[in-house]
């Protein structure tokens, strides 16, 4: 009996806490808080975007179908030296119509499998043509030519 006390003590507390945060009625519930009887919601206008905020959208608009995702698949060893796959993500983007990807040598680094996302949820094998880890670039390339590249500048 002498351990059912605590529990007991327990669930009082917490009926008592229920009664009292859930009817208004209550003797115990302020008289300052009332419930509305009726609630409108309004929808929030567009916030005014100036000319820097427009041109920035216009922008990634502009970029976004040659934007890809990068999954990279790389072995590891655990504790007791068994092979470990590890998965690591990273973005970059189309630079020709041969399939070419920008992205960061950090991304692609010790891969042993690469698979891209386009922005339209296809996926595609890569494979690494060129690196230079100096100044964390990677250069991979999918089959597929037919995903958008991006403009660049001069």
């Amino acid at each position: 009996m002498k351990s059912l006390r605590p529990i007991i003590l327990a669930v009082f507390l917490v009926i008592v806490f229920y009664f009292v945060t859930t009817h208004t009625g209550s003797p115990f519930a302020p008289s300052w808080i009332t419930r509305p009887s009726h609630v409108e919601l309004a929808q929030a206008a567009p916030p005014a975007l100036d000319t820097d905020e427009q041109n920035n959208i216009s922008v990634y608009k502009k970029a976004l179908p040659s934007v890809v995702n990068i999954t990279s698949t790389a072995v590891t060893f655990d504790f007791f030296y068994g092979p470990v796959p590890q998965q690591g993500m990273g973005s970059g983007f189309v630079i020709d119509a041969e399939g070419h990807i920008l992205t960061n040598f950090h991304v692609i680094e010790n891969a042993r499998q690469l698979e891209v996302t386009t922005s339209d949820k296809k996926k595609y094998k890569a494979q690494v043509v060129g690196t230079d880890p100096v100044h964390d670039l990677a250069v991979i390339q999918i089959a597929n030519k037919a995903v958008p590249q991006a403009e660049i500048g001069d």
